[in-house]
């Protein structure tokens, strides 16, 4: 009998740049529950994060770009201004979103550091914005 092989097509990181925006999902699936990125579990924020534009531009790219093969820091780098955040402060708010949202995401450092400080004070702001004591 001869083993007929079939070719798994992946995406390319240009393709995924113009992933349409999904919500979570199956989509989510494709991080697995095994991936962290900067101590946070992939799968946990895809699936938890709030359904928005940004996010569901985000969850798509991100979700592409893990499938694709392409390195966390370059996939969060890329999909991120393909989503409109592009700058320090957008990409902070959308980290303190995670932390206010999904604190259960972050499973290792620097995540569980981060969102302690964050969630200290109340609703998304700058974690490194708050006052030391008194």
């Amino acid at each position: 009998m001869k083993r007929v092989q079939t070719s798994v097509v992946r995406p390319t990181h240009d393709d995924c740049l113009t992933c349409q925006g999904r919500s979570a999902g199956s989509i989510c699936d494709s991080h697995n529950g095994k991936t962290t990125y900067k101590g946070f579990d992939k799968q946990c924020v895809c699936n938890c994060m709030p359904e928005n534009d940004v996010n569901n531009r985000l969850r798509s790219c991100l979700a592409c770009m893990t499938e694709a093969g392409v390195d966390d820091f370059k996939a969060h780098l890329d999909c991120y201004a393909a989503a409109g955040v592009g700058d320090l402060g957008q990409i902070i708010g959308v980290g303190n979103e995670i932390c206010w949202h999904c604190p259960q995401c972050a499973v290792a450092w620097p995540a569980n550091f981060i969102c302690t400080c964050a969630n200290s004070a109340g609703p998304p702001h700058d974690p490194w914005d708050i006052p030391l004591g008194g």
